[in-house]
């Protein structure tokens, strides 16, 4: 037991029974413990080494974590309150133009900080570990919510390329986060098997809780600075496109980047029977009826486009339709073109059979593009998935 020396250490002992007194600060006396002080400032409990807990309230809560704070025993109101009746149980005070954090250490590794700047008024929740690629561990701060396996949230993921060499199936998928953000479901995330990379793909990535089978084709090193869509089997990016060379593997061309609005499919569907997999632009109203196409579960006036290859795989071809559209399951049929070597010329212009107002947009890999303008007096009222 610690035998008082001094003044100052009669002045602590003394504080630490007040204290204990006053408030109920624990040890577990059931293993034999109880405070102690080593003289140069620092209070404990003791005999070493088994301590669990110290609890401040009535000791009812006792081993659940290393430091118990039981406010609705002590109760203090906050004096700004982020809620009627707020209890403030813990609070950290420091001097002006002072920075202070608290810190999450995990042997050596320095895991996280939450601290604030000394000048500024920001407040910072900091993962501080970089990403380990030997020992195929990702890092970076995860905010989540629910408790696994079905939890949600978002990753601010560690900066550089994916970790123990995991990639995607091409080579010149190549992928080099910086600043890169994921939100969803974190189990689409994370639970990628041994090879397959984890974490978001562009600068920010939405993953539905429906994972399907990842879309790994789909990406390209230029979907960085945009927004990265996966779910049910597939694959959107919407987001800026930097000049990187042909395949993507150049530094970025200052000034030059494009708009780009992506969907993607692993295999071109042959024929226009296959109504998903497009891009459209839709307008919605209520689900009264009243406002006719408007009103109905996944219709009204938009912009719509397609891929197709049409009976040629070697073809791969895009069709715009814009209209008016009412509900429905199925578009009107496209006008079926030739598996021919002269559909490598240049753009050509057909008829369309059926007699409303729609303008199509056929283009065919970076050369071929065939517009089809049809008009008549019949009501614009189609169907379209």
């Amino acid at each position: 037991m610690f035998h008082p020396n001094t003044e100052q250490d009669e002045i602590k002992i003394g504080f630490a029974f007040a204290t204990a007194a006053a408030l109920v600060v624990n040890c577990p006396l059931a293993l034999g413990q109880e405070w102690d002080n080593d003289g140069g400032g620092n209070i404990f409990c003791e005999p070493v080494p088994a301590p669990q807990s110290v609890n401040i309230g009535d000791g009812s809560t006792v081993n659940l974590s290393t430091l118990n704070v039981r406010g609705d025993q002590m109760p203090v109101a906050d004096p700004t309150p982020p809620q009627a009746g707020s209890l403030g149980t813990f609070r950290t005070d420091v001097a002006s133009a002072t920075s202070q954090s608290w810190t999450m250490q995990r042997d050596v590794l320095e895991i996280g900080k939450v601290w604030n700047e000394s000048i500024q008024l920001a407040f910072h929740v900091q993962s501080f570990e970089p990403r380990d690629d030997g020992q195929d561990r990702y890092s970076g701060l995860m905010l989540h919510n629910e408790t696994r396996p079905d939890w949600s949230g978002m990753w601010i993921m560690n900066d550089g390329p994916p970790t123990g060499g995991r990639a995607f199936p091409d080579p010149l998928q190549t992928l080099n986060a910086v600043g890169y953000a994921g939100l969803g479901f974190i189990p689409a995330m994370r639970n990628t098997g041994l090879v397959d990379l984890a974490g978001p793909w562009s600068r920010f990535h939405l993953f539905h809780n429906v994972s399907g089978t990842r879309p790994l084709f789909a990406h390209r090193p230029q979907m960085r600075n945009g927004i990265t869509l996966t779910g049910n089997s597939d694959h959107a990016y919407v987001g800026q496109w930097f000049d990187q060379g042909t395949d993507g593997s150049d530094p970025e061309v200052d000034d030059n980047s494009n708009l780009v609005f992506a969907t993607s499919d692993d295999e071109l569907t042959d024929g226009t029977a296959h109504h998903w997999d497009n891009m459209s632009f839709r307008f919605f109203s209520d689900l009264s009826g009243a406002d006719g196409p408007a009103s109905t579960p996944r219709q009204v006036a938009g912009l719509r486009r397609s891929a197709s290859h049409l009976g040629c795989p070697a073809h791969a071809l895009g069709f715009f339709q814009v209209r008016f559209s009412n509900r429905g399951s199925a578009p009107p049929p496209f006008q079926q073109v030739p598996c021919a070597p002269s559909f490598n010329t240049p753009p050509f212009i057909t008829p369309h059979q059926n007699t409303r107002n729609r303008v199509y947009a056929l283009s065919r890999g970076l050369s071929s593009l065939a517009l089809v303008l049809t008009t008549a007096a019949a009501p614009l009222l189609t169907t379209w998935a």
